[in-house]
C-alpha cells in the first residue's frame, strides 16, 4: 500500500488520502482503518483517529496496539480519564507491553483514578520487563 509509505515518509496527508481511498472500495477494512488512523493521529488530527480506531475497536476488541494509540490520541485532547481507560485495557491485553506502562505514567498527574503509588508501581514494572528483555537478547 502507498498509504504506508507515506506514512513512513512522514507524509501523513498523502497517506491519510491514499487510506481514504482504499475505504472507499473497502470500508470494512480493518487494515486501512488502522493505518488512516495512526496517519491521522500523526498528523494530530486526534478525533478522526479515535473514530478511526473506534471502527477497528467494534469488529477487533483485542487490538492492544489500537486501545494503546488511541488512549494517545485521547491524551492529546485531555481526556484523561478516557485514556487511562484505554491505556489499561491495553495492558490488560498484553502486559509485558513495556511502551504501554510508560504510557500510563504520563497520565499521573492527570487524573485522580491513577495515584503516586500506582504509578511507582509500574515504573517497577518496566523496569521488570526492560531487565527480562535484555536477557532474552543475550
Amino acid at each position: 500500500m502507498r498509504g504506508l509509505a507515506f506514512g513512513l515518509l512522514e507524509e501523513y496527508l498523502q497517506s491519510i488520502d491514499d487510506f481514504s481511498v482504499v475505504l472507499e472500495r473497502e470500508p470494512k477494512n480493518l487494515d486501512a482503518l488502522f493505518a488512516r488512523g495512526n496517519s491521522y493521529l500523526q498528523d494530530r488530527y486526534y478525533q478522526h483517529a479515535i473514530d478511526d480506531f473506534d471502527k477497528v475497536l467494534k469488529v477487533d476488541k483485542k487490538n492492544d496496539n489500537v486501545y494503546s494509540l488511541r488512549g494517545m490520541a485521547y491524551l492529546s485532547i485531555e481526556s484523561y480519564t478516557k485514556a487511562l481507560n484505554d491505556i489499561n485495557q491495553a495492558i490488560k491485553i498484553n502486559p509485558n507491553e513495556v511502551k504501554y506502562y510508560q504510557a500510563k505514567i504520563l497520565l499521573v498527574d492527570k487524573t485522580t483514578q491513577y495515584s503516586s503509588l500506582e504509578a511507582v508501581a509500574d515504573l517497577k514494572k518496566i523496569s521488570e520487563l526492560e531487565q527480562k528483555q535484555s536477557k532474552s537478547k543475550k
